[in-house]
Parts: structure tokens; sequence; C-alpha cells
């Protein structure tokens, strides 16, 4: 029955991998730094409120326009056995009542999602100052570097709502929960300069 509980998935992960390479080039480097996580399923309140006010993807269907729910039938009277009869629906949903076919039951597993994800967590491109330049210095040597981070994110086609590492449940456990309307992760940019003694 509708009471009975059941397992439908685990919030852990499968495994997390990150992948670091630097490049170089006479006075440059590049470096790259990836960030890779599979498995584990999510709660996204995100995707429960986009669904109601009509902003999610999957409200757009039919151009949100009324269209008849697929694969459902309407009760047609009964037949001799009292037994009753359904025929194909005919009758479309109606577009002030949309958000109720998209989120008819709170519950539903329609805002579990799959929270995988491959991040390109950090790219810095550094260029070492040259011996010629830092030899009449206190330093041995000396860099600077441009350093951007969260500048791409790849999700599983089915999430296209929100960043998986985003959490408001803090840091403990019920972190792995989910997102209750959480704040995307923010992309940033900046830069270093290092000396060495």
């Amino acid at each position: 029955g509708g009471d009975e509980k059941e397992i439908y998935g685990n919030s852990q992960r499968d495994f997390i991998m990150g992948i670091k390479n630097t490049f170089s080039y006479k006075q440059f480097s590049l470096g790259i730094l990836l960030d890779i996580r599979q498995g584990g399923l999510m709660y996204s309140n995100t995707k429960s409120m986009l669904s109601w006010t009509g902003h999610a993807i999957t409200t757009t269907y039919n151009d949100r326009k009324p269209f008849v729910v697929p694969n459902s039938v309407i009760e047609d009277g009964v037949d001799e056995n009292g037994d009753p009869v359904y025929v194909e629906n005919s009758t479309p949903v109606a577009p002030g009542v949309m958000h109720e076919y998209h989120t008819a039951d709170a519950r539903d597993r329609q805002f579990v999602l799959d929270k995988s994800y491959t991040k390109l967590r950090e790219v810095n491109i550094t260029y070492r100052l040259p011996n010629s330049m830092v030899e009449k210095t206190p330093f041995a040597g000396a860099s600077v570097s441009l350093i951007g981070r969260n500048l791409l994110l790849w999700t599983p086609v089915e999430n296209q709502f929100i960043d998986p590492e985003v959490t408001t449940f803090g840091n403990g456990n019920q972190a792995e929960f989910g997102e209750f309307v959480a704040n995307p992760t923010a992309r940033t940019f900046g830069f270093s300069l290092k000396f060495n003694f």
C-alpha cells in the first residue's frame, strides 16, 4: 500500500576522483583540476519549486499549451456486471492547473536526482619571471598566476536544475540528503603572486 516504506536508493557516491595536470612551456604553465563524483541520489526542492511555478523544462511540454496526459484514461460508465468501463482520455489539462500535473505529489520521486557530476574545479595560468628579472632582488624566484574556480559543470541529463555539490543542510550526514532551494556555487576569478626565498 501507499504507507509501506521501501528503499529507493542511496545518497552515497559510487566513487570520487580528481584529475590534476600541469602543462609547461618556457616560462608559462597551465594547471587544470577536474573533480569527478559518480553515483548517489539527492532530493531537489529547487526542481520541485521550478516545476510548481512552471519554470522547469518539463513544464514546457507541448509548448505550454493544454495537452492530454499521455496514456491516460477516463471512466465511461459501467458494464453489465457493474464494473467500470474505461476509455482513452481526450480531455486536455487546463493551463491554470498545469503545476498540479507536474507536482501532483510532493513525495513523488520526480524530485530525486542523480547527484553525479564532473566539475572543472580550477584552471590556473602561471607566468614564472625569468631569473634575469629577479637575480638583483632578495628573491630566488617569483611568479604570477591567474586562477579560475568552478568554471564548468557537467551533470546527468535529468539534472538541469542544480549543482549537486550544494546543500542547505549543513556539513554533517544531513548534507547528503539534498538541497532546499540552495544557491548555486559561485564561479570565481583571482590572481596570486608567489615569491621564493
